[in-house]
């Protein structure tokens, strides 16, 4: 609940006062430094419940005093923040012990997601080191896709990675044909093609494009439950839970990744979601040099 007290060490200005006016105007209290070494100094003085720490810091960086920082101060989770969206950077995030991951430029949506995350949930050591494994693994498939290869081998590998990080048991790809503003099904593993009405979908109709229009990832769960944006849709009864994400590159649209549990008990969460986008930035750059 709003009254937490929020750190943030960044050096550039603008994004200090971006902290401030989200942060503030949702009721946290938000202290904040420009260096590692005057962050590292408020450290030692006060007491704060989330650390949003930038990667980039003038000396040392935010890479370099996480272990410190994560010694000293278990309790406090840290949120790191970069304009660096690959997944060796974000890997090495989770090893030294980051909570979670924001890429820059961020919406105000996602940075309070973030933070609330943070302050709501305590993950258990060793959901921490499963999660560690699937960024580990979704690492040397980003650097796989990053080979020259024809491009149905490429969705066929992103979809199975997606599927296979998540424990899911189904997943499609879809790429954008700007020309009638459509989605496209280029693939699907695990669905049953003939229950599948349409093999392209409006921009703005449905989910996935819904995703499309909007560029944001969505976690859907039970249906259209807690999506009021969706009520008018017809239900998809066969899908349990869904992780549906926009390929994105800077800010055009390639296509969209959907991971689905249809007949698997397990739910997908925010976690999962999390893992996709991510993963998104690397794939949408190997589909975007495959099909130029």
């Amino acid at each position: 609940m709003p009254g937490e007290k929020i750190y943030a060490i960044d050096d550039d200005e603008s994004i200090r006062l971006l902290y401030k006016v989200i942060l503030e105007k949702e009721g946290y209290e938000m202290t904040m430094q420009e260096s590692a070494e005057a962050g590292l100094e408020e450290l030692e003085k006060n007491k704060y419940d989330v650390l949003l720490l930038d990667i980039v810091l003038p000396e040392k960086s935010g890479i370099d005093i996480l272990p410190e920082i994560r010694e000293k101060y278990p309790e406090m989770n840290v949120i790191m923040i970069s304009g660096y969206g690959d997944m060796e950077v974000v890997m090495n995030s989770f090893r030294l012990g980051a909570y979670d991951y924001v890429a820059k430029p961020f919406s105000k949506d996602y940075l309070l997601a973030s933070v609330k995350r943070c302050i709501k949930k305590r993950v258990p050591l060793e959901t921490m080191h499963e999660y560690n494994e699937c960024v580990d693994y979704l690492y040397g498939i980003s650097k796989a896709i990053k080979e020259p290869m024809p491009i149905d081998k490429l969705i066929n590998l992103i979809i199975s990675a997606g599927m296979s990080t998540l424990k899911a048991d189904s997943g499609s790809l879809m790429l954008v044909d700007e020309d009638n503003q459509e989605l496209v099904i280029k693939k699907t593993l695990g669905l049953n093609k003939k229950k599948i009405k349409n093999s392209r979908i409006k921009i703005g109709e449905g989910i996935s494009g819904w995703v499309a229009k909007e560029k944001k990832p969505l976690l859907f769960v039970d249906d259209y439950a807690g999506n009021p944006q969706f009520v008018k849709n017809e239900p998809r009864r066969n899908i349990k839970s869904a992780v549906i994400v926009p390929l994105l590159l800077e800010d055009k649209l390639l296509g969209i990744l959907n991971v689905n549990n249809i007949t698997s008990e397990r739910t997908l969460t925010d976690q999962d979601l999390k893992l996709m986008t991510i993963f998104s930035k690397d794939c949408a750059k190997a589909i975007a040099r495959s099909i130029a």
